[in-house]
C-alpha cells in the first residue's frame, strides 16, 4: 500500500504531499490540481511497465499523455522535478528529474534515483534488489473519465500478462478481463454480502444490481478473434441488448466493477469520476462499492465532484464497512486570477485535507467547510431557493402596499405570487 505521494515541481504545485489511505478522494474545483496530483504516479507506472532507454523519460504513454517539458515543470521553481512515494512501512522510493534547456521537448531526464537500503543517488530506474514498492507502482490500475461506452466488440490487450485487471485508460479490455476470469472464484472479503455466488461473473452481476436493479452483462469470446463480445440486459426476462442501446451508466460501470473484482490483494486502483451517468442513488451506492472493496484489500483512488458518491463512502464508514482511519479526502481548493490558492487556505502550497476521523459522523455540510469554507452544493441551492422565494414574498407585498388590490366582484382579492411578472 502506498502511504504518501510527494512532488516538487510538478504543473501548478511547488511542493505538495499527498497522505492515502486504503481509500482516497480527491475532490474540489475544477482546475485545482487533482488530477495533476497524481499525474506523478501514473508516469512512473507506463515508465516502470516499459523501461526508457538510457535515462530519458517520455511525458506521453498509455496512462497519461502530457505533453512537453515546458507542460509539467513549475517555472516558477528552481531546482529539479522531484517524485517520492512512500509505502505503509515508510520505505521509499525517490527519482529527480531535469530538463533541456528546450521545454518544448517531450521528455525529461532521470537526474537521479534512490531506494530504499541502496541509499546512493544515481540515474537507474529499478533497484538492484527486488522491491515491492517498484512493483506495486508498476502494476497500478488506471481508469479515466472519457470511456469508450458503445462498442460492443472490446479488444484484447496486447500484453495481458503484464498488469492483472488493466482495463484499460478507457475500459476497452473490461470484456477481455470479464471473459478470462469469468469462472473464477472470488475471494470472500469482495462477495456481496447478499449473494452467495461465488465466481466472478456472478458477483458482478450482484454488484451491477446495486446500481441498476436486475440489471445483467454477458461477455463472450468472438472465435476467431482477438475480440469479446459485452451485452447487457436491464431486467431477467428482457433481452440482450448490446451496449449502444442500454445508455451510458451500464457501460460506463461494467469496467469499474471488473477491475475491482480482478485486483490483486494490494493492487492500487485508481478511478475518475466513478460517478459518471449514474443516478443519484447509483452514484451514492458507487461510493459504498468502492469502500466494501477498499476494506477487501484493494487500495482504491477516486478522483470526483459527487457529494452523493461521498455520502456513499460515509455511510459505509457508518456502518463499520470500512474504518474511518483508512480514509483520506483531500479537497482541492479554487485558485485565483494569479494561480495561486485563496487567502485563508490552511497551507498556499497544499491541497485542504478534511480530516478522515470525522467521515463517518460529521454533516457533510460540517466536513467541508470546517477546512475549505464550501458548503455542500445541495443544501446551498437549497438555501437559495428559500432566500429567493423570501425575497418574491417581500417584493410582493411592497407592491401591494404600492397599488391598490384587485377588486373582485364581491370581495377583494389577494394577487397569487406565481402571477408577479
Amino acid at each position: 500500500m502506498i502511504s504518501k505521494i510527494y512532488i516538487e515541481r510538478f504543473k501548478c504545485f511547488d511542493a505538495i504531499e499527498l497522505a492515502l489511505g486504503q481509500l482516497t478522494l480527491l475532490t474540489g474545483y475544477n482546475a485545482a490540481g487533482k488530477s495533476s496530483s497524481i499525474q506523478p504516479l501514473l508516469l512512473l507506472a507506463q515508465a516502470l511497465r516499459q523501461l526508457p532507454i538510457d535515462t530519458v523519460l517520455p511525458l506521453s504513454g498509455p496512462l497519461v499523455r502530457l505533453g512537453s517539458a515546458g507542460d509539467v515543470v513549475n517555472a516558477n521553481v528552481n531546482g529539479d522535478l522531484m517524485i517520492r512515494i512512500t509505502d505503509k512501512n515508510t520505505d521509499s522510493v525517490t527519482w529527480a528529474f531535469a530538463h533541456d534547456r528546450d521545454l518544448g521537448r517531450q521528455e525529461l531526464r532521470l537526474k537521479y534515483s534512490q531506494y530504499p537500503v541502496e541509499g546512493r543517488r544515481e540515474p537507474h530506474w529499478i533497484p538492484v534488489a527486488p522491491n515491492s514498492l517498484i512493483a506495486g507502482i508498476r502494476d497500478v490500475i488506471f481508469l479515466g473519465a472519457v470511456r469508450d461506452p458503445f462498442n460492443e466488440a472490446q479488444p484484447y490487450p496486447d500484453n495481458p500478462s503484464l498488469v492483472m485487471g488493466d482495463v484499460g485508460v478507457d475500459g476497452r479490455y473490461a470484456g477481455y478481463w470479464f471473459v478470462r476470469q469469468a469462472d473464477e472464484e472470488v475471494p470472500l472479503l469482495r462477495r456481496h454480502p447478499h449473494d452467495s455466488r461465488v465466481t466472478v461473473r456472478a458477483q458482478v452481476e450482484a454488484w451491477l444490481g446495486e446500481l441498476f436493479p436486475g440489471a445483467s452483462v454477458n461477455a463472450t469470446e468472438i472465435e476467431g478473434l482477438a475480440l469479446a463480445k459485452v451485452e447487457f440486459r436491464v431486467g431477467k426476462g428482457s433481452d440482450w441488448r448490446r451496449p449502444a442501446n442500454v445508455g451510458y451508466g451500464l457501460s460506463y460501470a461494467f469496467p469499474i466493477l471488473v477491475a475491482l473484482m480482478c485486483a490483486m490483494p494490494g493492487q492500487i486502483f485508481i478511478v475518475d469520476s466513478p460517478e459518471a451517468h449514474l443516478h443519484p442513488s447509483a452514484q451514492s451506492a458507487m461510493g459504498h462499492i468502492l469502500a466494501h472493496f477498499a476494506a477487501a484489500g484493494v487500495q482504491v483512488i477516486i478522483e470526483s465532484h459527487s457529494d452523493h458518491l461521498l455520502s456513499g463512502v460515509r455511510l459505509a464508514v457508518r456502518r463499520k464497512r470500512l474504518p474511518a482511519v483508512d480514509v483520506a479526502i483531500h479537497f482541492f481548493a479554487a485558485r485565483g486570477a494569479d494561480g495561486q490558492k485563496p487567502r485563508g487556505s490552511v497551507n498556499a502550497q497544499e491541497p485542504d485535507v478534511v480530516k478522515a476521523v470525522d467521515i463517518g459522523r460529521q454533516q457533510l455540510t460540517d466536513l467541508l467547510s470546517a477546512r475549505t469554507g464550501v458548503p455542500d452544493q445541495q443544501q446551498h441551492e437549497e438555501k437559495a431557493i428559500v432566500n429567493d422565494d423570501a425575497a418574491r414574498f417581500e417584493t410582493l407585498l411592497f407592491r401591494l402596499t404600492a397599488r391598490p388590490w384587485r377588486q373582485g366582484k364581491n370581495r377583494t382579492t389577494l394577487l397569487d405570487r406565481d402571477s408577479l411578472p
